[in-house]
């Protein structure tokens, strides 16, 4: 069955909360530990700033966050990054709306 985790980022930033940062030895392990055949890292903001501003810091996070699966886990090929900017918000808002839940990024292994 697939795995899913959200982490999450500080407004603004390619930054992960504490929290978050403290979950990815976690994900690395259950990466490492099984056969994984896909891993998709999506990146998210929330509705603060313009949608290309959004759409470029989505992608930074998704690959801030691939990026430190790069040496811990064989065939980074498996890993599909993608962003959706402010386009795929998991808590709806309204414009210029500061939402820590949507300041994340997803990450489903298969």
């Amino acid at each position: 069955a697939p795995s899913r985790y959200t982490l999450y980022f500080n407004t603004g930033t390619t930054d992960l909360t504490k929290e978050s940062k403290d979950l990815m030895p976690s994900i690395i392990k259950n990466i490492t530990s099984r056969e994984v055949y896909n891993i998709f890292v999506d990146g998210h903001t929330d509705t603060i700033g313009s949608s290309e501003r959004n759409a470029i810091l989505a992608l930074k996070r998704a690959q801030i966050v691939s990026n430190l699966f790069a040496n811990k886990i064989p065939k980074m090929e498996k890993v599909k990054v993608t962003s959706h900017g402010d386009g795929n918000l998991l808590v709806k808002t309204a414009d210029e709306v500061s939402e820590p839940r949507n300041r994340r990024v997803e990450i489903i292994i298969q």
